[in-house]
């Protein structure tokens, strides 16, 4: 399990875990490359059967092109692996994977109620699974890491 983070790690984490969100908030409402713009007269979107919009990139993947199909796709698993690794660090808790993972959960959930509320992007059950599966990743990662910092730091004292 995770040992305890030396508070200047946990200084830098949450400087880090605020550019993330910082940078997250631009790529999922602002962006308008990702045509993240708001659209009052536009009929709200929502996708609420699990895997329907992402076998329905990985169908049409030639059409769509391969870009959107990485945009959608592991795009939205990558943007939370930040997540996952960064709150386990930043929390005055020790955090579990499943505190961590449920936390990311709830994280995309908001996001997609917010997008889905402002007319920006689209409601998709797809994206929470993603997103959540991003979280999970980023804490295996964090696990990862924090067992060769101590093994590290257990070698060189």
């Amino acid at each position: 399990m995770e040992k305890d983070i030396k508070p200047r790690y946990k200084i830098l984490g949450k400087i880090y875990f605020i550019a993330y969100l910082i940078i997250l908030v631009y790529l999922l409402f602002f962006a308008e490359v990702f045509g993240r713009m708001e659209n009052p007269l536009a009929e709200r979107s929502y996708n609420i059967e699990p895997f329907k919009e992402i076998m329905r990139f990985y169908k049409y993947r030639h059409t769509l092109g391969m870009v959107a199909f990485m945009i959608n796709v592991p795009g939205n698993v990558v943007a939370f692996i930040p997540f996952g690794f960064f709150i386990p660090i930043i929390s005055k808790y020790k955090m579990g994977m499943l505190k961590t993972v449920f936390m990311g959960m709830l994280f995309s959930l908001g996001v997609e109620g917010i997008q889905f509320i402002v007319n920006v992007g689209s409601f998709d059950i797809d994206d929470i699974i993603l997103n959540t599966l991003g979280s999970v990743i980023g804490y295996t990662v964090f696990l990862i890491g924090n067992i060769i910092w101590h093994r590290l730091e257990k070698n060189t004292v």
